[in-house]
């Protein structure tokens, strides 16, 4: 059924918990797994003068 599954990943408990589904997904389909590392963006960087 799955080919290829698309994981973000931000090392919190929640998405080792999904990556641990996903792997049983990709284990019985033969899918391909993918991580992608999601974080939350840096602050705009200020130059005061």
């Amino acid at each position: 059924m799955f080919k290829n599954l698309i994981v973000p990943i931000d090392g919190s408990d929640l998405s080792q918990k999904s990556l641990e589904k996903v792997k049983e997904l990709a284990k019985a389909d033969g899918a391909k797994v993918t991580l992608v590392y999601v974080s939350d963006p840096l602050p705009p960087h200020c130059v005061c003068r």
